[in-house]
């Protein structure tokens, strides 16, 4: 289905697999990476888990296992895919953005003129 829709002119992809999305990769404009500090992601994660915990809508991702597993994804990410991540972008440094803070989206969004 991914081969599908990046045979298109226009398409966004979000959350890609880089380990099996190479035809996205390869055809995308631009490959944009949100590179938040671990701490903060850190914190955001705890954060998503307290409003949970106070909220009725969201009871069933609000637990301690979803946090587990939240906590064991973002550890995963910062100790073995990020570097790979990167390692394969290196492909096409000529199309990545990275974007570390909110100030990097403002300026990224500015200069592909994208409406605020």
């Amino acid at each position: 289905m991914l081969n599908d829709v990046v045979q298109h002119d226009a398409w966004i992809v979000e959350g890609l697999q880089f380990k099996w999305a190479d035809s996205a990769v390869e055809r995308a404009d631009y490959i944009v990476i949100l590179d938040i500090a671990r701490w903060k992601n850190i914190v955001r994660i705890l954060r998503r888990f307290i409003t949970r915990q106070l909220s009725l809508a969201h009871r069933n991702r609000g637990t301690l296992q979803a946090l587990r597993e939240e906590m064991h994804w973002s550890a995963d990410y910062y100790d073995h895919e990020r570097q790979m991540l990167f390692e394969k972008t290196n492909c096409w440094p000529d199309k990545v953005r990275i974007i570390r803070s909110h100030q990097d989206s403002i300026a990224l969004m500015q200069a592909l003129q994208i409406k605020i």
